[in-house]
């Protein structure tokens, strides 16, 4: 970087306030170096306060303070900021002198030690006389201190020693360091911090005060430099928003200074210092608008005033100064939180100011072309030791227009020129570059990116990095030619090209001649054919044309790599990816059809163009597959030794196209020449080969073509390089199609006839083709006898017929073993083999079947549910089919839906029963044993044969009956409408007031026709069998601990005595304590116990006796009784009461004789 735009390293640190440590022996004492490092390294800020501590030897003076001009009226500047200013205020004069003295209150030389404290603290004094440094001391003890107020000795000498060195006791510390010194220094500090504000605040107020002894006539500088001085004294305070408006105020003065040549460059250059402060302070203050604001205004006011013309280079250098450190700025911002936008981020000053640096290199080249090679030491030196920032080294202090001494005006000049043009122009851009693309990429600017690559690439190509500008090429040349931008795409080609070639590249220097030879290539012809010969020359290994506009210090070391390379006998295999070129070759593959039977040739067509001016020579086509059993198939190769295609072992034939021939496409034996593409000449290479049984049903793809470029000399040379061109699936249809964003943007007119460009267009890509089987001729019958039942094994007969010219083999019968269409869909079919073998879905029907000949096969299907099923049935055979070849086997497929309905024939009802012949409800209470009713119902036409039936009874539930005893309905037949019944007697097993399930009821059946059966010698009949099972209905089981019973007449007369007792027993082995009562009825009048409590003993029985009159004649319900079980109040009683006890009584009427009434007889 220029020496005008060079920013010092003092103003891009933060300013904090300088601590001088004198007194400590850190390397020698450790006690000193403790309380050194827990200054420096623990603890760094105090409230947000920055302090700079730095170790002072005492013996070392610091710079007299220069008294103070009481007028400025005879004063003339010399210059506005002087180069040593910041760094004696950041490095030399401190806020405040801190003296450590080893000084315990107990000492018994405190008065030698006081007397050595005192001598050194009048020594610190004497050199900062003149300046407003404050000196403290502190006092390093090993004892621990007492209370404050308790030792009356250290309150003593603390006094004593104030008084001699006329010493402030805000200045007196003390740092034990037999405790912890953490907390000493965490004080100290913060009584440092507030001395060093002080200082800092004395001193703006200082600079301040010379404000009102200027006037802008002849100081106009000097109100630059102390508001300057006043700014930067309160960030060294940390008032950043007072040194933020003292900074403005600053840039605000010097923007009304008188602009000459002479000074300009120090304006600027005190003008940048200014911007970089208030940018950098805007963004700690998280104002970015403010920081950008002031920026654009700095650079829009100094943008037009470069300077004396002779160095106008150094304008350049400034302002790419002054963007970078922008740059640098919002980026540090960034990092900090700051949220940037994609108009507004780090990327474009990066840029800007990569700009500015390529505006220095070409206006030094310009202006620095004739100017003599020397040394420049001397102004190197005095360079280095300027007295005022911006400044000549010919014109230090001197204000005037005219220059000191012109001659020597004239050398400087001579002399910067000189030291411009020794300057490396790519090592400061490419760094710069390198930044702001990594931002274009971060804020997803992708032409901005793309053009300062391209922009990378040439300043590569100028450091003569050609191996690192080659990179670069594949970043951006593949979006120029999604967009067509075919101009910018040749230029980035052409400088691409050069970096290959001075590289020594092959690769990659035939990769972009491939290119620009190429229909989107924006060069001359001319340069086509001198490009496609320069592949050909690197093909027969010799040593390619040099390209133009190249250096000729570099072109003789280029010319030497080719011609080694030429030589040497190491050459490589090269693969060229199609899909990042769009090269002069043009591939289009299509496949014959879409689709292929597995019993015919499967044809392939490679369609071959060149854009080339002369013809191209190929050596090797080969094709890849997604079945890589194909790839010998499509593979030809050109054999030097008898000039003979060496292809696989089925056909491949090549055609040339003629635009004047009918027979354009007309195949042709191929033999005796390598592969040729004429300018515009289409040629087809056609391969055919026979699909592979195991692709049937399945897809060939062509994933990707191979082609190795000729020689197209006869040459004795061995080892040649090898130079493969790669289509893959993404690049096959090599050329795009003929769109631009602008008419001037369209390649050059092709000379190929419009015939034959549109027939080209016309070629689809299909590379991609089905593979079917071969279609059977069978005839396929499957008989049944549906309807079928649910749960019965429905037999299918399959008959296949072969109609084939030859026999067939391997016949077998596919069935898929799940449903494929229902009423039902949650249901599945079992599907068997044999008798009664489950197995799976493959049925081998026949090995072999004549021609005309017949094959059968049975199996067996059911369903659990009624519903339609429709059963998929695939028959697959094997037959021998004749190439020219030989023989191949082809897989044939016929498929046939069966529809099946399957329908319940039987209804079953399930009735639980007391021993009464009552209907028990469900879930109702059930004491003892109960009676199971079940009942059979033919629904469907056909006659039902019920085979037998039986329970299937719970853990929980016992069959009173005989449980081997045959079914009463075994062997029973019944017709649609007729039922048939049979009872269960059960009892619980066990007693549980919960819910008991009771179990299954399971009946089998089959058709009248099959009335007797044996399944070990009849396991067809066996087949046809099907069951039905049900699952009976819950009962709660109870425990009843009383039995009871009326004794009562069976009839009574109206207003007749009626004499009834209840019996209550109790048949637990507890005593069962009750609460009687009897409720009252509109039917009878009643006398007795109302409501009795009783206790009634275990076995024995307690009766109660009612006398009724009936009033109403009739069937009367009688009064109803009510029990509870005092002892088990959750033992309900009233159901088991109700249903025991009879609930009416008849009553007849008086009978009236003679006018008497009488008791009905």
């Amino acid at each position: 970087m220029s020496w005008a735009s060079e920013f010092p390293n003092e103003l891009f640190r933060r300013p904090t306030g300088l601590i001088l440590f004198t007194g400590l022996d850190v390397p020698s004492n450790p006690l000193h170096n403790s309380v050194w490092e827990s200054f420096t390294k623990n603890h760094n800020k105090v409230d947000k306060f920055f302090l700079h501590y730095k170790l002072h030897d005492i013996n070392q003076e610091l710079p007299k303070s220069r008294q103070k001009r009481p007028t400025y009226d005879w004063y003339i500047p010399k210059g506005i900021l002087k180069c040593t200013w910041m760094k004696k205020h950041l490095e030399i004069i401190p806020s405040l002198v801190v003296l450590f003295i080893d000084y315990d209150w107990d000492d018994v030389q405190w008065k030698d030690k006081q007397a050595e404290c005192l001598e050194k603290f009048k020594f610190i004094k004497n050199y900062l006389a003149g300046r407003a440094t404050k000196i403290g001391i502190v006092l390093i003890q090993k004892n621990a201190p007492l209370p404050p107020g308790e030792d009356l000795v250290a309150s003593e000498r603390a006094s004593s020693l104030c008084s001699s060195c006329d010493l402030s006791n805000k200045f007196l510390y003390v740092i034990s360091v037999a405790e912890n010194i953490t907390g000493y220094t965490l004080r100290l500090e913060q009584a440092f911090a507030d001395h060093s504000k002080t200082y800092y605040h004395t001193e703006a107020r200082r600079a301040k005060a010379h404000k009102d002894l200027l006037n802008k006539t002849t100081h106009a500088l000097l109100f630059v430099r102390h508001q300057f001085k006043i700014a930067f004294f309160n960030e060294q305070k940390q008032d950043l928003h007072a040194a933020l408006k003292y900074y403005k105020q600053a840039y605000a003065y010097i923007l009304e200074l008188r602009f000459l040549d002479f000074n300009i460059l120090e304006i600027k250059t005190i003008a940048g210092f200014l911007t970089y402060k208030i940018c950098k302070l805007c963004f700690m203050h998280n104002t970015p608008l403010d920081a950008i604001s002031q920026f654009r205004k700095h650079i829009d006011f100094f943008k037009n005033k470069p300077g004396i013309p002779e160095l106008s280079f150094e304008h350049s250098a400034w302002m790419s100064k002054q963007f970078l450190v922008f740059a640098d700025l919002f980026d540090e911002a960034i990092k900090q939180g700051l949220t940037a936008i994609l108009t507004q981020h780090p990327g474009i000053y990066y840029q800007q100011a990569a700009h500015h640096s390529c505006n220095r290199r070409s206006l030094s080249m310009t202006i620095c072309q004739g100017v003599p090679a020397r040394s420049c030491s001397d102004l190197i030196e005095a360079l280095n030791n300027l007295d005022y920032y911006g400044q000549r080294p010919w014109r230090q202090g001197h204000q005037s227009i005219e220059p000191p001494d012109l001659r020597e005006e004239r050398e400087g000049i001579l002399s910067l020129q000189i030291l411009e043009k020794q300057v490396d122009y790519c090592k400061i851009i490419i760094p710069i570059l390198g930044y702001a693309i990594t931002h274009a990429k971060k804020f997803k600017s992708p032409r901005m990116k793309r053009h300062l690559t391209v922009q990378l690439l040439r300043e590569y190509y100028n450091a003569n990095e050609f191996a690192k500008a080659l990179p670069l090429l594949s970043r951006v040349t593949w979006e120029y030619r999604n967009e067509r931008w075919w101009i910018i795409l040749t230029s980035i080609l052409q400088m691409a090209l050069k970096c290959a070639y001075l590289s020594c590249s092959p690769r990659e220097y035939v990769t972009i001649c491939l290119e620009l030879v190429g229909v989107y290539g924006m060069v001359s012809k001319d340069e086509k054919l001198r490009l496609q010969r320069n592949i050909q020359q690197i093909i027969n290994g010799e040593t390619p044309s040099a390209e133009e506009n190249v250096k000729e210090s570099f072109l003789h070391s280029a010319v030497s790599a080719w011609d080694a390379y030429a030589q040497s006998t190491d050459k490589k295999d090269y693969s060229i990816e199609m899909s990042c070129v769009h090269s002069f070759v043009e591939v289009r593959i299509q496949f014959a059809k879409e689709i292929f039977s597995v019993d015919t040739y499967i044809e392939l067509q490679v369609f071959l163009r060149s854009h080339a001016p002369e013809p191209i020579y190929f050596k090797k086509l080969s094709i890849t597959f997604n079945n890589s059993s194909y790839n010998e198939c499509c593979f030809w190769q050109y054999n030097d030794s008898n000039s003979n295609f060496t292809s696989n072992r089925l056909m491949t034939v090549m055609s040339d196209g003629d635009d004047d021939n009918e027979d354009d496409y007309k195949i042709e034996e191929g033999v005796g020449k390598m592969l040729k593409l004429s300018y515009g000449k289409v040629k087809v290479v056609t391969f055919k080969f026979i699909s592979l049984p195991s692709d049937v049903g399945g897809q060939i793809e062509v994933l990707s073509m191979v082609m190795e470029m000729g020689q197209n000399i006869k040459t004795e040379k061995t080892n040649l390089p090898k130079f493969n061109l790669l289509w893959n699936g993404t690049s096959l249809d090599s050329a795009p199609p003929m769109v631009c964003l602008q008419k001037n943007f369209f390649p050059e007119p092709s000379a190929i006839p419009k015939k034959d460009e549109d027939r080209w267009q016309a070629i689809r890509m299909e590379p991609f083709a089905k593979v079917t089987s071969r279609k059977p001729n069978i005839k396929l019958n499957v008989l049944h006898n549906a309807p079928g039942f649910v749960e019965e094994m429905l037999e299918f007969t399959v008959v296949v017929t072969s109609c084939e010219d030859n026999e067939i083999r391997n016949v077998r019968l596919g069935l898929p073993g799940s449903l494929i269409k229902s009423d039902h869909t949650d249901e599945k079919i079992r599907i068997i083999k044999k008798c009664i073998q489950f197995h799976p879905i493959i049925i081998d029907m026949c090995h072999k079947v004549p021609q005309r000949g017949t094959t059968t096969a049975k199996f067996y299907a059911t369903s659990r549910s009624p519903g339609k099923l429709i059963l998929m049935l695939s028959i697959t055979y094997d037959i021998g089919i004749q190439f020219s070849k030989g023989e191949t086997t082809c897989r044939c497929a016929e498929n046939q839906l069966v529809h099946v309905d399957f329908v319940d024939p039987v209804d079953i009802d399930v009735v639980l029963l007391t021993p009464k012949l009552e209907r028990i409800l469900p879930l109702a209470p059930v004491d003892g044993s109960f009676i199971i009713m079940t009942a059979l119902r033919n629904n469907f036409k056909c006659p039902i044969q019920i085979l037998n039936s039986k329970l299937l009874l719970s853990d929980k539930a016992v069959l009173e009956d005989d449980p081997l005893k045959e079914s009463y309905l075994q062997a029973e037949v019944i017709i649609q409408g007729e039922e048939a019944s049979e009872n269960f007697c059960v009892s619980a097993d066990v007693i549980t007031n919960q819910v008991v399930p009771l179990g299954q009821y399971q009946v089998f059946m089959t058709r009248q026709e099959l009335q007797k059966y044996k399944p070990e010698t009849d396991p067809q009949n066996f087949m046809k069998v099907f069951s039905k099972t049900i699952t009976l209905p819950s009962v709660v089981v109870t425990t009843i601990p009383l039995e009871f019973k009326l004794d009562v007449a069976s009839h009574g007369v109206v207003h007749n005595n009626l004499v009834t007792t209840y019996i209550i027993k109790n048949v637990s082995s507890v005593v069962q304590e009750l609460q009687v009562s009897m409720e009252a009825c509109d039917g009878f009048m009643f006398s007795g116990h109302k409501q009795v409590n009783l206790r009634v003993l275990p076995n024995s029985e307690t009766r109660l006796r009612y006398n009724l009159v009936p009033v109403v004649p009739g069937n009367v319900m009688l009064p109803k009784l009510k029990i509870i079980n005092i002892r088990f109040p959750d033992c309900n009683l009233d159901h088991y009461l109700q249903k025991s006890l009879p609930t009416h009584v008849f009553i007849r009427p008086k009978v009236r004789t003679s006018g008497i009434v009488q008791p009905g007889n």
